[in-house]
C-alpha cells in the first residue's frame, strides 16, 4: 500500500495507490476515520472536497462501485478533479 499526502497554503490531496481495489478501499476508509477522529480530538474542523477519482491505466476496467465515507458522509466518486488549478482526470 502506498500513501502520499500533497499539500499547499490550506489544500490538501490525499494519493493512495493498491493493486487490489478491496484493499484499497478498506485501507482509504480506515485512514479516512483516522483523519476525522484526529481532527475532532484536537478540535480542528475539515472542509472536505467530497470526491473522488480513481487513476487506472486506460487499459484496465473498474467494475466494482466503491462507498468511501469521512465523518460519516459518502464521498462521491467523479472522473476528474482539480489540484492547484489543474484539471486532471482519470
Amino acid at each position: 500500500m502506498l500513501a502520499n499526502t500533497i499539500m499547499f497554503a490550506d489544500d490538501t490531496n490525499l494519493f493512495f495507490s493498491e493493486k487490489d481495489i478491496d484493499h484499497l478501499v478498506n485501507f482509504v476508509n480506515s485512514e479516512l476515520e483516522k483523519s476525522t477522529d484526529w481532527f475532532k480530538a484536537n478540535t480542528l474542523s475539515l472542509n472536505v472536497k467530497r470526491q473522488f477519482v480513481i487513476f487506472r491505466a486506460h487499459n484496465k476496467k473498474i467494475v466494482s462501485k466503491f462507498l468511501l465515507k469521512i465523518d460519516n458522509i459518502e464521498i462521491i466518486q467523479d472522473t476528474l478533479t482539480k489540484c492547484l488549478s489543474v484539471i486532471i482526470n482519470h
